[in-house]
């Protein structure tokens, strides 16, 4: 409390532990969850399968498209997303997933 009342009086903000860790957790968050403005509309559906927990092979009997194309789209949504790997993929899209769920 004397913390705050002596940051405030020098003209700074003051925030609890427990604010500065939801200002970060959100900020992070934003950070790995994707707007869907970055993929097209068959990314978009493929990223959301990936976020459901599909396979490539259960993505494309969904979307009636060969398994070369939804590798090819999953390699896609990586670069533009800007992911080191696969594992960084799944993880986004889960989050991006439980995120919009209707």
């Amino acid at each position: 409390m004397v913390a705050a009342i002596r940051a405030v009086l020098r003209g700074e903000r003051f925030m609890s532990a427990a604010v500065t860790q939801q200002l970060a957790d959100r900020a992070l968050l934003r950070e790995l969850a994707p707007g869907p403005a970055a993929l097209t509309d068959r990314e978009l559906q493929v990223f959301e399968r990936i976020g459901r927990g599909r396979t490539t092979r259960e993505i494309a009997v969904e979307l009636h498209l060969s398994v070369h194309t939804i590798e090819s789209d999953r390699e896609k949504i990586r670069l533009k997303l800007n992911l080191r790997n696969g594992t960084e993929l799944q993880q986004r899209a889960v989050l991006w997933a439980l995120e919009n769920s209707r």
